[in-house]
């Protein structure tokens, strides 16, 4: 997803208008218009693109608030801002206008947000996938690994970005931790003791209240049939070790922020 598009509805001045100095104009009324001052209507428009900015504050779930300001402050123009400015062409009225948007509630006083303006009375936005957005919610995982040395590295790798992390060294104990920790991603190999990857992805998405968390499998074994099977139980994304650090940062915040917007949608 790169962008989302909402729009209302508000109708159009007849070409009867009055028009002020201004710019602005004001319905008449004539036979075309059956004397309503209105014919047809105008769509208005608010583009809220998914910028890095945008995305750091999703992917950390940030309030509504926290997601419109990051919108504005990386450019939005609202659906009430673009009106206003179909109010000043003439095009229609801010009565109309009104009818079925509500004005923009202010950030800091101001009409419009400048682009990297700051106010003192909110919080800052955070910069576009900076750390500092992970401090708004930092995200769990939880680490499934029966190998001393990789749950090691993993665990350093993951707290260095600033996730927190929890382990489990097999997949009855990383079952019981996901009730109780309530992780947003799991991050599995395939062989464990007690209860392997695939039957723990099993159990996780044939629970209601786990389904929706993302499981990764990273895990030695090159097997077109296993990766299949993975996939096939409901896996979101299946690495093979020796890995890059680097490929699998990317693909954990691709699933968190696809996990993200499934829950929100």
């Amino acid at each position: 997803m790169i962008a989302v598009q909402a729009q209302r509805l508000v109708r159009r001045l007849c070409s009867c208008k009055t028009v002020n100095p201004d710019g602005t104009a004001q319905p008449k009324g004539c036979e075309l218009c059956r004397s309503s001052g209105f014919k047809g209507r105008l769509a208005i428009y608010e583009l809220l693109r998914v910028t890095p900015r945008v995305r750091s504050v999703l992917l950390a779930r940030g309030s509504d608030d926290l997601v419109r300001r990051a919108g504005r402050v990386s450019g939005m123009r609202t659906m009430f801002m673009d009106g206003e400015r179909k109010v000043a062409r003439g095009i229609t009225v801010r009565e109309e206008l009104l009818r079925v948007i509500p004005p923009d509630e202010s950030d800091d006083g101001d009409a419009e947000i400048k682009p990297d303006a700051e106010s003192a009375a909110l919080p800052a936005i955070p910069a576009p996938l900076s750390r500092e957005v992970r401090r708004v919610r930092r995200t769990k995982i939880l680490v499934v690994e029966d190998e001393t040395n990789m749950l090691e590295i993993l665990r350093e790798m993951l707290a260095a970005e600033e996730y927190d992390v929890i382990t489990a060294g097999d997949g009855r104990e990383a079952r019981a931790l996901i009730y109780k920790e309530a992780p947003d991603l799991i991050l599995t190999d395939l062989q464990l003791p007690g209860m392997d990857g695939l039957e723990l992805v099993e159990k996780v998405r044939g629970d209601l209240s786990t389904r929706h968390i993302p499981v990764i499998f990273l895990t030695g074994i090159q097997s077109k049939d296993a990766e299949m099977q993975a996939y096939n139980l409901g896996a979101d994304d299946y690495l093979t070790k020796p890995f890059q650090p680097n490929l699998l940062l990317s693909r954990i915040r691709r699933s968190l922020f696809r996990a993200h917007l499934l829950d929100v949608g």
